[in-house]
C-alpha cells in the first residue's frame, strides 16, 4: 500500500546503515490502522504514524508517497516497513522552498532557496530542469555554486526517478544511490530498458534481478537475461566446486 505523507520527526538513524525510524504524518487517517496511529497528536490535525526503513526521506515540508506494509511492533505499536519512496514533486512556491532547502539537495539553504523562488516563482523546478543557466541571474549565484547546486539536483532527481521506476520492487534508497552512482543522471532509463545491468552492482543478485525484469516484461529468451543466467550458473557452479574441493 501507499501513503502521502509529510515527516514529522527522525526518532533513531544509523549513519552507517542507514537504518532509519522516524514520524511521519498524513492526512489519510483511514490508511493509517487504529493500533498504529501514534499517541503524538500533530498541531495540524493530522495522523502521525512510524515508518521503518533504510534512509527514509526526513526533509521538512515535503510531501512524499512511502510504500510497504504494516507490521506488528511488538511492544511498540504497529510500524510500517517501507520498501519504496517517492518525492512529490511540489507545485506552490512554499513547496519549492522546501524542497530546495531540505536535505535532499546539496549546496541549497533556506536563503538561496527563496532567491531562487522569489526570481522564479512556480516556474523554478523547470528553470532548473531546462534552462539551468538562467540562475546565473539570481544574485549570489557565481557560475562555481550554480555547478555545486546543480550537481545535488540532478542527485536529487535521478535518486527520485529510480525510486519512482523501481518502487514496485522494493529497492530501498541506498540501493537506488549505487544505481545512481554506477549509471549516473540515465539511470531510470538505462534500468527500465535493460534491468540485468543490475547484476553488476553489488547487493543485487541474479534471482532478484530475474523476479523484477520478469515482472517487467522482460521475455524469457532476452538475450541479456540468457547473458546474465550463464555468468550466474557459472559462479554457482564454480562455488560448488570449490566447496567440495
Amino acid at each position: 500500500m501507499t501513503i502521502k505523507c509529510l515527516h514529522e520527526k527522525t526518532i533513531f538513524c544509523n549513519e552507517q546503515t542507514g537504518y532509519t525510524v522516524a514520524s511521519y504524518k498524513t492526512n489519510d487517517a483511514k490508511a493509517v490502522p487504529k493500533i498504529a496511529v501514534s499517541k503524538y497528536k500533530p498541531k495540524n490535525g493530522m495522523t502521525a504514524f512510524t515508518a521503518v526503513g533504510n534512509r527514509l526521506p526526513t526533509a521538512e515540508d515535503v510531501e512524499i508517497e512511502l510504500s510497504g506494509k504494516w507490521v506488528d511492533g511488538g511492544k511498540y505499536r504497529m510500524q510500517f516497513i517501507v520498501e519504496g519512496c517517492t518525492i512529490i514533486r511540489p507545485q506552490t512556491t512554499d513547496g519549492i522552498v522546501a524542497y530546495l532547502s531540505s536535505n535532499l539537495i546539496k549546496g541549497v539553504g533556506e536563503k538561496t532557496a527563496r532567491t531562487i523562488v522569489g526570481r522564479f516563482g512556480i516556474h523554478s523546478l523547470n528553470i532548473m530542469d531546462n534552462e539551468s543557466k538562467r540562475l546565473l541571474e539570481v544574485p549570489g549565484i557565481t557560475e562555481r555554486k550554480l555547478a555545486s547546486i546543480l550537481a545535488g539536483y540532478k542527485e536529487s532527481v535521478g535518486i527520485r526517478d529510480i525510486m519512482t521506476a523501481l518502487a514496485p520492487y522494493g529497492v530501498t534508497p541506498k540501493k537506488a544511490e549505487k544505481i545512481l552512482e554506477a549509471y549516473g543522471a540515465q539511470a531510470a532509463e538505462i534500468v527500465k530498458s535493460n534491468p540485468y545491468v543490475l547484476c553488476d552492482i553489488a547487493g543485487f543478485g541474479f534471482a532478484t534481478v530475474d523476479k523484477m525484469a520478469r515482472k517487467n516484461g522482460i521475455a524469457l529468451n532476452d538475450m541479456s537475461r540468457i547473458a546474465q543466467g550463464i555468468i550466474y550458473a557459472l559462479g554457482q557452479s564454480q562455488q560448488a566446486e570449490l566447496s567440495i574441493g
